[in-house]
């Protein structure tokens, strides 16, 4: 339980008086260590939920509207983006594996 009050401690002064900026927020349910966040500012950053430490910042380069972990794959998250691009990334390796161009109608 203090773990998560120092992680939402830390959220909220990383997000500060931005809160709108925020989109996405969630955790892996299949592997708890993860917490990612999505933007509008472009990033999407992976927190780790032991250390309270933000682990990655990925640059969407468009914002960031939704975030979902893979099922069965805990270390794989996708984006979707403001410009319709959907990525997909792999969170051990922090980086892009795949990116799938405007599947999105804006």
């Amino acid at each position: 339980m203090k773990r998560s009050f120092k992680l939402y401690g830390i959220l909220t002064k990383e997000i500060g008086q931005n809160l709108f900026w925020y989109k996405s927020l969630l955790t892996n349910s299949q592997q708890h260590s993860y917490l990612a966040s999505g933007s509008s500012e472009t990033t999407i950053k992976i927190w780790n939920t032991t250390t309270c430490e933000c682990i990655k910042t990925f640059d969407c380069q468009s914002r960031v509207r939704c975030l979902a972990f893979v099922p069965n794959r805990p270390d794989e998250l996708v984006s979707g983006l403001g410009n319709g691009d959907i990525l997909i990334w792999h969170i051990k390796l922090r980086e892009l594996l795949r990116k799938f161009k405007g599947l999105i109608k804006k």
